[in-house]
């Protein structure tokens, strides 16, 4: 449904997962489990190119930028530089998460036609520039550590608040 509201569907995507095997008792993976399923996470991106990433819930986040808390983080682009090139990242909502809590579908729904407009422009422009077209005025500039250096500088857009990354 979120997919088909920004106007794509599941054949646009491509869909991973951070941890490859589903904890038993349906628990939240241990960091030893993340850490022993991101170099496969890590290698199918470099595979694919990846351009752009949506980081669906908190387990992504923190499997892939070392982060926790997904409704301070959810909206909020990442520049992650990557032996392929850089790569912006955009963290949001489970669709599972927005199920319990149904006032987040909007911005669940918000974040995906966003992340579908950054991979339609990442087709023609490189990230960086993809990240031109969602900023207007950058305004902080915070160090952060992921899968390899980068910064996030906030800015307002039309899209909500947004951050460009600063390569090395």
């Amino acid at each position: 449904e979120c997919l088909e509201h920004a106007g794509a569907s599941r054949e646009d995507v491509w869909i991973t997962n951070a941890v490859k095997c589903h904890p038993p008792g349906n628990r939240n993976p241990s960091e030893t489990e993340m850490n022993a399923c991101i170099e496969y996470l890590y290698t199918e991106c470099s595979i694919i190119k990846a351009r752009v990433m949506l980081l669906l819930g908190n387990v992504p986040l923190k499997a892939v930028l070392g982060w926790t808390g997904i409704t301070r983080e959810r909206g909020v682009w990442r520049l992650q530089w990557t032996d392929w090139g850089p790569m912006l990242v955009l963290p949001t909502f489970h669709p599972a998460f927005c199920k319990r809590q149904p006032q987040r579908t909007p911005d669940l729904k918000d974040d995906i036609e966003t992340f579908m407009m950054a991979a339609r422009f990442s087709a023609s422009y490189s990230p960086t520039e993809t990240w031109k077209w969602f900023s207007k005025a950058p305004c902080r500039i915070d160090p952060q550590r992921g899968w390899g250096q980068s910064a996030k500088i906030e800015a307002q857009t039309d899209h909500g608040t947004a951050a460009q990354g600063v390569g090395p």
